[in-house]
């Protein structure tokens, strides 16, 4: 785990994605260069801001991003079971406090 600290505006966040790819530039991390499908497996990182969407449920998030990362559908229910979520499965995740959000 690797943590990145700095004044506002000292490119963290340019940084950052840069490396998972979502944003133009190169840089070589673990071997591979960044724009890497096999570094995207590698590599996580948290935003600020949750990246989830608020109108659908924590379940249907799950599913939506199950299906992006092409992982086994056993995944949601194991997700949920871990991140302690089961019980609010169903609940939009607009209606969720900032801790449930955030994962």
């Amino acid at each position: 785990m690797v943590g990145l600290l700095g004044s506002s505006g000292c490119g963290r966040t340019t940084l950052l994605r840069t490396i998972v790819g979502v944003q133009s530039g190169t840089v070589s991390v673990l071997g591979p260069e960044t724009q890497s499908a096999s570094l995207r497996y590698r590599v996580g990182y948290v935003t600020q801001d949750a990246s989830v969407y608020d109108d659908l449920t924590v379940r249907q998030n799950l599913q939506y991003f199950r299906a992006v990362l092409d992982a086994p559908r056993r995944d949601v229910d194991r997700v949920l079971a871990l991140t302690d979520l089961r019980s609010q499965a169903g609940q939009l995740v607009g209606s969720l406090s900032g801790g449930p959000r955030a994962g």
